[in-house]
This record gives C-alpha cells, sequence and structure tokens, in this order.
C-alpha cells in the first residue's frame, strides 16, 4: 500500500500442506515497500537537483548533464537560444529584488510556454533553449513568437541563436549562439548609453 493506495499483490501458488507463509508475505511486503520508498525519495531528491528553486524551470544541473550526455552525439535538426535579461541589475537597484525576481520568473514562464522541457535557467538572469528533431521553419516560429511574447510583457532580452541540419558538436554551437546573444546585449546597452547622453 501507498497512501492508502494498493501497489502490488502477492500470492502463493500450491502452497505446502499445511504450512502457513503470512509471515514469510509480510516479511516480504516489508521489504520491496522500503525498497519502493527509497526509490521514490531517490527521484524526488533527484528532481530538486535539476529544478530552479525560483523559477522551477530546469537548471543547470540539469543542463550540464544534458550536454554530458550528448557530447560525443551527432545531432539532427538542432535549434539553440541563449537569453539574458537586459537591466535587471537597473531594475533590481531601482525597484528592489523581489521585482527583479518577478521579471526572471515571467521571462522563465514564457520559455517554458513556448519550449517545454527543452528551456534551462543556467545563470542569474540567463536562459539556454536546445531543442532536437526541429524543422528550421517550426524553430524560427517559436523564436519569433518569443520575441513576440517578451514584447508584450515588456521585458527587454539580449539573444543569440543557431539552427544547424547536422551538429557533429553541441558545444560549438552553444557557443556560437552565446556569442550572438553578447553582441546583442552589447548593442542594447550602446543604444542605452546613447539615450542617456541625449537626455
Amino acid at each position: 500500500m501507498d497512501n492508502h493506495q494498493i501497489k502490488g499483490v502477492f500470492a502463493v501458488d500450491n502452497p505446502k500442506q499445511n504450512y502457513y507463509q503470512k509471515d514469510f508475505l509480510e516479511s516480504l511486503c516489508f521489504f520491496i515497500e522500503t525498497a519502493m520508498t527509497r526509490e521514490k525519495e531517490k527521484k524526488h531528491l533527484q528532481n530538486l537537483s535539476y529544478v530552479d528553486s525560483l523559477t522551477y524551470a530546469q537548471n543547470r544541473n540539469h543542463f550540464n548533464e544534458y550536454l554530458e550526455k550528448n557530447r560525443y552525439k551527432e545531432l539532427h535538426f538542432v535549434g539553440v537560444i541563449y537569453l539574458d535579461l537586459n537591466g535587471l541589475k537597473e531594475i533590481n537597484d531601482k525597484m528592489g529584488h523581489l521585482a527583479g525576481d518577478t521579471l526572471i520568473i515571467s521571462a522563465s514562464y514564457v520559455l517554458q510556454e513556448i519550449f517545454a522541457n527543452n528551456s534551462y535557467r543556467i545563470g542569474g538572469d540567463e536562459f539556454v533553449v536546445i531543442e532536437q528533431d526541429v524543422l528550421e521553419s517550426e524553430f524560427m516560429s517559436k523564436y519569433n513568437k518569443l520575441l513576440v511574447r517578451m514584447k508584450e510583457l515588456e521585458i527587454s532580452v539580449a539573444t543569440g541563436y543557431i539552427w544547424k541540419e547536422r551538429c557533429l558538436n553541441l558545444s560549438e554551437i552553444l557557443q556560437e549562439a552565446d556569442q550572438k546573444m553578447y553582441e546583442d546585449k552589447k548593442r542594447y546597452y550602446s543604444i542605452a548609453q546613447n539615450d542617456r547622453r541625449r537626455r
């Protein structure tokens, strides 16, 4: 039994005559139930180690494990996005960390809404998306939807994306997307600095 639900049943077929096996079956049930409980707790702890406590998105641990599993694999139809929030430090300084956390959570929910289990929060305000077996047209449609949703929510983001029909080195295309995101972020702060000067 588990939470008043039957999880399994034991029965004895052709028992020996005049041999009572109830104690044996109860002991066996106890050991199996203990093993099931331990396995359940192990999975629960493993899930906690993979989930970001603020956004409930997949975290860097899960991201690193994904990279390790796919490090030497040839992948096909792969899309990658690096995303970073613009102006988070200013929001934290002016409006407090609660406002900054709200911004992070909102951005994460958009990513999870569009990319489901393929997005990861890998840093304070940094996210990564990795999709496999996705056509370029479908990937670009999702990417554009992401930008639209962020704009609707007035969340400024810097992004870099890559789509490859054939990927021999996942780390390389991640670095390429990260570099594109960094360039996008530089453009944002360059424009923001010019706007401040005009004032």
